[in-house]
């Protein structure tokens, strides 16, 4: 993969386009454009930057779609990069019982920002715009409990109410801690398996994982990290006030519906019952207001591909929430001072200005509503799969050589990059398998989510003999038996 990353870095594109970015003498009051990347290469692009910028930071991807953010997240993976997704979530604006998983993930992501525990986000427009717990209060409820520590039980339950977790009789499912004497449960969203803490007075005689079902423990711990468990948690005094605000409403309405509903809501304030449409009121909790970008710094890099497409999807999600809003109004059901729950297309835009920012668009089109501080092109095109026809790929392979290129072949595995290499001996193509420095101009790699593209400048090319990886086609796609010059074709079969 090395060899890959540094074939695009010894592009004058991609030199220029760096040097932009980390220049420090250099303005950076505008995003640049990246053009001409086509995907598999996009891929490749992301990955040597993310690891040229990375001491400024994780990098923002903001993609069209969750399938985007999959698929690149999954050929970043392949380069031995950290990616994380954070998906948008439908808030709970009605007192109706909802899960909370998508709450966990998004928070263990946003932990991950702050700990440097990841390299990069990948998400859609509509969830980094969506707000969220403010970095601040974030720390703050979060903790690291290790086995050479003091603490005092009674304590500790306090500061888990604190962070969302319920109390029960026995620890079953995220998000729940159990006091039974000198022994304490608890199962925080980061951690596969619940934690059982066994306290002699205030210190820790022994932690460990346990199961669930059995109850049973397994290996010993020595040190865990709690974080919160909704991203929307209120103190008393903040349910005091908000349970006054409630009172307010509760006198302007004339629907006795909606009357009793308040009515409930203010009940669960008041009781230090779990307020189920505890999301209507994150602008009151929050008065800060903070969302996904709060948690990258002015000198993080952001990367939108296909900034069109992102602006559509970001436009549509700000319309559709100020419909929700106005019909929260008009039932009466929160005050207008607070009913905001995203940060909105200005905030959107203001993210990509003074910072390194970079638009990737496979193609130059017109972006009127953005200003760039440059445009950088690339010469790359999509290769064909040649998935499960040796033949096909052993013609791809002599094509490319044929011109110069230096090829490489991803396969699914260790063992599929043995017997691929074998095969390819037979037929009089000697390559090399996973080697820092490989002598000869073909090369195998594990790489079975990237997908094949070809860079024409350096001459270098990575063909996929993955399944599924070639999005342009539905099946087994190859490139042309014969090339002229430097023109090369596709085809379907």
């Amino acid at each position: 993969m090395k060899r890959l990353l540094t074939a695009l870095r010894n592009e004058k594109s991609y030199k220029d386009l760096c040097r932009h970015l980390t220049d420090p003498a250099g303005k950076k009051k505008y995003p640049v454009l990246a053009s001409g990347l086509c995907e598999g290469a996009a891929d490749l692009f992301y990955a040597a930057l993310i690891d040229d910028l990375k001491q400024t930071g994780p990098a923002l991807l903001i993609l069209p779609s969750e399938k985007e953010c999959a698929k690149t997240a999954a050929a970043l993976e392949d380069f031995g990069l950290r990616p994380m997704l954070y998906q948008l979530r439908d808030m709970v604006l009605q007192n109706i019982v909802a899960s909370h998983e998508l709450e966990h993930e998004r928070l263990a992501v946003l932990d991950a920002i702050l700990t440097g525990k990841c390299d990069a986000v990948l998400t859609t427009p509509d969830a980094a715009m969506q707000y969220t717990m403010p970095p601040a209060v974030l720390k703050n409820l979060s903790r690291t409990i290790r086995i050479d520590g003091s603490y005092d039980p009674d304590e500790l339950c306090r500061f888990l109410v604190a962070c969302g977790y319920t109390a029960v009789d026995m620890v079953d499912a995220v998000g729940q801690f159990s006091k039974r004497g000198g022994i304490l449960d608890i199962y925080p969203p980061n951690l596969e398996k619940p934690v059982r803490i066994e306290f002699f007075d205030t210190v820790i005689d022994r932690m460990t994982y346990f199961d669930v079902i059995t109850q049973r423990f397994s290996e010993t711990v020595d040190s865990f990290y709690v974080t919160p468990v909704r991203e929307v948690i209120s103190s008393a005094e903040a349910r005091k006030k908000l349970a006054d605000e409630v009172r307010t409403l509760i006198g302007k309405t004339k629907n006795e519906t909606i009357k009793n509903a308040l009515y409930d809501e203010r009940e669960a304030l008041l009781s230090d019952r779990e307020l189920n449409c505890i999301d209507k009121y994150i602008s009151f909790i929050y008065p800060q207001k903070a969302c996904l970008f709060d948690y990258f710094g002015k000198d993080s890099p952001v990367f939108l591909q296909e900034y069109p497409q992102i602006l559509n999807r970001a436009k549509a999600f700000d319309w559709q929430e100020s419909e929700n809003i106005k019909q929260l109004l008009q039932n009466g059901l929160v005050a207008g001072a607070f009913c905001e729950y995203s940060c909105g297309i200005a905030r959107f835009r203001e993210t990509l200005e003074n910072r390194p920012a970079v638009i990737v668009n496979g193609f130059v089109s017109r972006m009127d509503d953005v200003k760039l501080d440059g445009i950088f092109t690339f010469a790359s095109k999509q290769t064909g799969g040649c998935y499960d026809d040796l033949a096909v790929l052993q013609e791809e392979i002599g094509d490319y050589l044929a011109l110069g290129y230096r090829v490489y072949v991803s396969v699914e595995s260790e063992m599929a990059g043995k017997n691929l290499a074998a095969l390819l001996k037979e037929a009089g193509y000697e390559s090399s398998f996973n080697e820092p420095t490989p002598s000869g101009p073909l090369s195998l790699l594990v790489a079975p989510r990237l997908p094949g593209f070809e860079l024409s400048a350096e001459k270098t090319a990575l063909i996929s003999s993955t399944r599924g990886m070639n999005s342009a086609s539905g099946g087994i796609r190859r490139g042309s038996v014969t090339r002229k010059k430097e023109t090369r074709n596709s085809e379907k079969i």
